[in-house]
């Protein structure tokens, strides 16, 4: 859950939950590519095989998934209306995501403790 608005000490979490995206971002691009599991791994190759993401830095990534899980000033539901949007202007990209799916039961997924959002501490998926 999030808040609609700022509340006291809520950079805090923010910056520790991109923190720690960023951390499990460089767990990713130590492993050779097809070693690589979730969406920071996808990310992590992402970074590594694009010449247009180049520029973006482990923060920036790290933003990005800390955003999808429904943190900051975005809303799950609203990114999703823009995640779609993206894929109808490069429908390219759809074909990436073709066959994603989780890789594990759903109630086997092991959620986070003690952040602002409920977050799993690995969302293992599989193209």
């Amino acid at each position: 859950m999030t808040a609609r608005e700022p509340f006291a000490d809520s950079a805090l979490n923010w910056y520790k939950d991109v923190g720690y995206f960023a951390e499990r971002l460089g767990v990713q691009l130590a492993p050779a590519p097809e070693e690589r599991t979730g969406l920071l791994g996808r990310f992590a190759g992402l970074k590594e095989a694009d010449p247009e993401s180049a520029h973006l830095s482990d923060d920036m990534f790290a933003t990005v998934a800390v955003s999808l899980f429904g943190a900051g000033a975005v809303s799950t539901s609203a990114f999703l209306t823009l995640a779609v949007l993206a894929l109808l202007q490069r429908p390219e990209l759809i074909g990436r995501l073709r066959g994603l799916r989780l890789a594990v039961p759903a109630e086997n997924l092991v959620w986070r403790t003690g952040f602002i959002k409920r977050l799993p501490e690995l969302l293992p998926v599989a193209w």
